[in-house]
């Protein structure tokens, strides 16, 4: 991927982020947000804008400051103020992103807690998506669990399976993204497409399938038809692991 998902977004100035080939993160100081501004959020005691900038073709900026995460090839994430930050995902034509999932379950299922999304674009240009979002207060639940005992452990897989439950009721007659969008990670269910060579980064994407539809190819593919299941497939979140939620520590006062 070029240039590399790492050098997406760069410190140019203090206060001031280049994000992508056309867009900048800017701290206001004292004045009202410019007129092109598209989004607009305040971290603590300063105010921030986010607003188109002239584009460009290489990376700006210092890259390394702020960087938290890094996966190399397909994610990555910058604090932009303390509890505000920056996630960079590598993009294929036709895949649906984080914001629009995030927004689909706010809509449908406002029960379930999910990121505050600020403001999301796809950058076409460097094949890669941008999400700007507000930091999930608390502790992800592999740390929290040698810190909190098992009765509270029981009750965070209550509340989990509670969520997981209210998304299960959102059915769909394809096996598809919330958007109408094709899968990624697909490859167990629909046999794997062939990545191009070289280009890791590229996720391969899967046309929307029906019941019928896809217990003909799970047939094919092993031999044998799948359980049954069903007219409709469930909303569901496919990777709920420890690492992937957070919880609320325990206190003298709220128990939990």
């Amino acid at each position: 991927m070029e240039p590399p998902i790492g050098e997406s977004v760069g410190l140019v100035s203090p206060g001031k982020w280049s994000i992508g080939t056309f867009m900048s993160c800017e701290q206001l100081q004292g004045q009202p947000p410019p007129e092109d501004a598209v989004a607009r959020w305040n971290d603590g005691d300063s105010t921030f804008c986010l607003r188109p900038k002239l584009p460009t073709t290489f990376p700006s900026g210092d890259s390394a400051v702020g960087k938290f995460y890094d996966r190399a090839t397909c994610h990555v994430a910058w604090n932009l103020s303390p509890d505000i930050i920056c996630k960079c995902t590598s993009w294929t034509e036709g895949m649906e992103v984080e914001g629009t999932t995030i927004e689909f379950v706010v809509k449908n299922a406002p029960s379930v807690p999910v990121p505050e999304v600020i403001y999301y674009w796809i950058d076409p240009t460097w094949d890669r998506s941008f999400t700007i979002m507000r930091r999930v207060q608390g502790v992800r639940f592999n740390e929290a669990w040698f810190c909190i005992s098992e009765d509270q452990r029981k009750d965070v897989a209550a509340q989990l399976a509670k969520h997981a439950v209210t998304l299960s009721k959102l059915t769909s007659s394809r096996c598809e993204k919330p958007s109408g969008a094709g899968l990624t990670y697909a490859g167990v269910l629909l046999g794997g497409l062939p990545r191009e060579e070289g280009v890791i980064w590229r996720v391969p994407l899967y046309s929307p399938v029906t019941a019928e539809e896809l217990t003909a190819v799970m047939v094919k593919l092993y031999g044998v038809p799948p359980p049954d299941m069903g007219k409709c497939f469930e909303f569901t979140h496919t990777d709920l692991n420890p690492t992937n939620f957070f919880v609320h520590m325990p206190t003298e006062e709220n128990g939990y």
